[in-house]
C-alpha cells in the first residue's frame, strides 16, 4: 500500500488481511463488493436485495462497506457510493486516524477513490486538465490501471470534484497553447556562430495564475538567451508564479547543462514556484534527454507532452539542430550536479571492455553504418558520448546500459536482462526459451526461434525496419524491441517476456508507462513521444530496428489495420506493462472473458470479430460490414455495448460506437 496523502493509504485486499486488519488506529473503506459487503449482508444471491438499507453501503464504525464492482462502464458505478467513500475518508482523518482505502487488486476502484479525494479535499493534483492531473496522481500511485467503469466516471466528474478549490482564472485550452507557443517558436532569432551549428527554435507560454499570458522565444531580447530564461528573468524579474503553467517546445535543459554560475532551464522553473509544465520535445542529445523531466517531476512539478502530431511539426523546424545533437560536447569546467535517470548510467561493477561481446559491437557498427571499427579511439570516444563506456582509473569501463546493449554474458552482471520465451501449442505442450545475448543481438534471435517453431502460422518478415508490407511478424518485432528499450530496468525481480498461444503474441514489459504517458494514451495509439532510456533507443533507432523517436504504437496500429487483425490491446498488470497482439479476428472474440463472450450470439460474435480491427463505428458501417439490416445492427451494437464491449457516444446522426480496449 502506498500513502498518498498523509494518514490516506490505498492498496489491494492483501494489504489490509495482512497489515491492517486487527489493528488499533485505523479505518478502513473496503471498495469492493467481493468479499466484504457480500459477508456482511449475508447475501447468497449475484447481487445484493436492491430493497436492503445497506444496499449501496454500509457503515460499521471504522469501516465502510461499498457495494462496487470494477465495472466495464460508469453507468456501473453510483455517485452516492463514491461521495459517501469521501465523506468517510474525511471524517476518520479528522478523528487523526490512518485510513487505508483498498479494492481487490489496489489498480482501479480503490486509486480511483484516492484520487477523487485529493481533487475534492487537497491542493495536490493540478486542476488544469484531467491528463493533468492523473499524470501528478499516477507519480504517486504508478500502479492505477482504472476500468473502463472507473475510468469513465472520473472522466465525467472530475471537474466537480476539483470545483471547490477550482480558480476560474486558470481555465485554459492545452491544445491552444501548445499551439501558441508553436507560433512564438518560429520567430526564434538564431545567434550568429562561426562553427556554423544550428541553434535550436524554442518557444514558451506562461498563464499565469491570474489567467494573464505570456510569451517568449529564443534569442528574442538577446543573442543566445533561452526562451525560459527570457521569460522567467527578463520579462518576470520580480513578479510572483506561484502556481503558473509553463509551455516550451523543447525540454528545460537540466542542472549541469550549463557552465557554472548559469542555472538551468529546469531549475529557474523549480525556483519560480511554477506547477506544471507542458513539454513539446525531449533534449535530442540521449546523453541528457529527459533529464529536465525528470528533475522537474523530482521537485514536484506535474509535467505533459505536447500532442503528438505538433511535436512533429517541432521536430521538423528543428531538423537541423537534432541532427548536430550529437556533436555537442559538453563544456562544464567544474563538476556539477547531474540529474541520473537509472543507477545503468554508472559504470558495471567488475566490468571491463574486454567484456563486450565483439559480435554485438560489430553488428551495431554494421547496422548503423559507422564507419569507425571496433575498440579505436574514435569508435570509443563516441561509445563515451553515448554514455554506454567511461574511462576510470586508466581502463576503459562499460556503463550498465553498455553491458545491456553488448555484454557477452548481460545477466552476470544484472539478473533482469534478456528476454524470457514461452510458446504454447495446441496440443498443451510448451517450449521455453532465455535470450540472454546482448540487447542487440535479440531480435534477429527471437526471429529465427520463432521462424523455425511456427513456421505455418507466424510470417517470416525479418525483425529490421526495412521498406516491405507491414506483416504479423513485423509486429512482434515493434512489440519485442519496445519492450527492451523502454521496460524499467531498476525493477530487478522481472524481465521482459514473449508468450505465443494459438490466439495471441503477448509481450510484457516491466514498469509502468513512463509518466506522464499513460495506458489510456498507449491505447490511442497516440501518445507522446518519451523514452524512459534515451540512450538504448539511440543505439537501436541507429540499427534501424526501432522508430527514430516514440514507442512505435503508430505502427503497430498501421500493420494491424493492413493485415486486417484486430488492433493490439494495452493494460498494466503491476508491475508490467502488457501488449497484446491478436493473430487473427477469431482470437481476438476467444480472448474475451467467457462469461461476457457466452453472452453474444453466433452473429454478435461475427460483428465483434470485425469490430476488433477497427476504433470507432457507425451503425450503418457496422450493418454494411456484416450483412444485416439496419435495425439489427443496432441491436447487436446495444447488446455489445451493455456488456462493455462497446462505448456510444454522441445522440442521432451523430452516434458512434468505440471500441473498448
Amino acid at each position: 500500500m502506498i500513502e498518498i496523502h498523509p494518514n490516506l493509504y490505498v492498496g489491494h485486499q492483501g494489504d489490509y488481511e495482512h497489515q491492517v486488519k486487527g489493528q488499533d488506529g485505523w479505518a478502513v473503506v473496503h471498495a469492493c463488493k467481493e468479499p466484504y459487503h457480500r459477508q456482511l449482508l449475508g447475501y447468497g444471491t449475484r447481487g445484493a436485495p436492491k430493497d436492503h438499507a445497506d444496499y449501496l453501503y454500509a457503515e460499521r464504525g471504522n469501516r465502510l462497506y461499498l457495494n462496487l464492482v470494477d465495472a466495464p462502464r460508469p453507468a456501473y458505478i453510483p455517485k452516492e457510493i463514491i461521495n459517501k467513500a469521501i465523506a468517510f475518508i474525511h471524517e476518520k482523518l479528522a478523528e487523526d486516524l490512518k485510513v487505508l482505502v483498498h479494492c481487490n487488486q489496489g489498480e482501479s476502484r480503490s486509486p480511483g477513490i484516492g484520487f477523487l479525494y485529493l481533487l475534492r479535499g487537497t491542493d495536490v493534483l493540478p486542476l488544469t486538465s484531467l491528463d493533468a492531473a492523473l499524470a501528478k496522481f499516477r507519480q504517486i500511485y504508478p500502479a492505477f490501471s482504472p476500468s473502463g467503469g472507473i475510468s469513465g466516471f472520473i472522466a465525467a466528474n472530475w471537474e466537480e470534484y476539483g470545483l471547490p478549490r477550482h480558480t476560474s482564472t486558470m481555465e485554459f485550452s492545452p491544445r491552444e497553447l501548445m499551439e501558441r507557443a508553436i507560433e512564438v517558436m518560429c520567430d526564434s532569432i538564431c545567434e550568429p556562430r562561426e562553427d556554423r551549428k544550428a541553434s535550436p527554435k524554442v518557444g514558451a507560454v506562461l498563464i499565469r495564475a491570474d489567467g494573464s499570458i505570456q510569451t517568449a522565444c529564443r534569442g528574442e531580447l538577446r543573442d543566445g538567451d533561452h526562451a525560459e530564461y527570457t521569460l522567467l528573468e527578463r520579462k518576470n524579474p520580480n513578479a510572483k508564479l506561484d502556481g503558473s503553467a509553463l509551455f516550451s517546445t523543447l525540454e528545460p535543459c537540466a542542472p549541469g547543462a550549463r557552465a557554472h554560475p548559469k542555472l538551468s532551464g529546469a531549475e529557474r522553473v523549480v525556483l519560480a514556484r511554477i506547477k506544471e509544465v507542458w513539454v513539446g520535445i525531449e533534449d535530442p542529445d540521449p546523453t541528457v534527454d529527459r533529464k529536465g523531466i525528470k528533475y522537474l517531476q523530482d521537485n514536484g512539478v506535474a509535467v505533459q507532452m505536447f500532442d503528438r502530431d505538433l511535436q512533429e511539426i517541432i521536430r521538423k523546424e528543428n531538423e537541423a539542430f537534432i541532427a548536430q545533437a550529437l556533436e555537442r560536447t559538453a563544456a562544464a569546467e567544474e563538476e556539477v550536479e547531474e540529474v541520473i535517470l537509472s543507477e545503468l548510467e554508472a559504470p558495471a561493477a567488475g566490468s571491463l571492455f574486454d567484456d563486450l561481446s565483439r559480435e554485438a559491437l560489430l553488428e551495431y557498427i554494421t547496422r548503423a553504418g559507422i564507419q569507425e571499427t571496433v575498440a579505436s579511439a574514435d569508435f570509443l570516444r563516441r561509445l563515451a558520448r553515448q554514455g554506454l563506456v567511461q574511462a576510470s582509473e586508466g581502463a576503459v569501463v562499460p556503463s550498465g546500459f553498455g553491458v545491456l546493449l553488448f555484454g557477452k554474458e548481460p545477466r552476470v552482471v544484472m539478473h533482469q536482462a534478456g528476454l524470457l520465451g514461452t510458446i504454447h501449442y495446441p496440443d498443451g505442450t510448451e517450449e521455453l526459451h532465455d535470450f540472454d545475448e546482448p540487447l542487440v543481438l535479440i531480435p534477429d534471435l527471437v526471429e529465427e526461434w520463432l521462424r523455425n517453431k511456427l513456421p505455418s502460422v507466424i510470417s517470416r518478415d525479418q525483425m529490421r525496419r526495412e521498406d516491405v508490407p507491414a506483416l504479423p511478424f513485423t509486429m512482434v518485432r515493434e512489440a519485442v524491441v519496445n519492450a527492451l528499450i523502454h521496460r524499467d530496468y531498476d525493477i530487478e525481480g522481472a524481465k521482459c517476456q514473449l508468450i505465443v498461444d494459438e490466439d495471441t503474441i503477448v509481450v510484457m514489459s516491466p514498469g509502468p508507462p513512463l509518466l506522464p504517458i499513460t495506458v489510456e494514451q498507449l491505447q490511442s495509439f497516440n501518445a507522446p513521444m518519451l523514452s524512459r532510456n534515451p540512450g538504448l533507443h539511440y543505439v537501436f533507432a541507429r540499427m534501424e530496428l526501432a522508430e527514430e523517436r516514440g514507442l512505435g504504437i503508430k505502427s503497430l496500429k498501421a500493420q494491424a489495420e493492413q493485415a486486417g487483425l484486430p488492433l493490439p490491446k494495452y493494460a498494466f498488470n503491476s508491475p508490467y506493462l502488457v501488449l497484446t497482439l491478436y493473430r487473427s479476428p477469431t482470437g481476438a472474440v476467444r480472448a474475451i472473458w467467457e462469461e461476457t463472450l457466452q453472452s453474444l450470439s453466433t452473429a454478435e460474435k461475427t460483428g465483434w470479430e470485425w469490430l476488433t480491427t477497427r476504433d470507432v463505428v457507425t451503425s450503418a458501417e457496422y450493418a454494411d460490414a456484416i450483412s444485416v439490416p439496419g435495425r439489427t445492427a443496432l441491436n447487436h451494437l446495444k447488446h455489445l455495448t451493455e456488456v462493455g464491449l462497446l462505448r456510444r457516444t454522441g445522440a442521432g446522426p451523430s452516434t458512434r460506437y468505440e471500441v473498448v480496449r
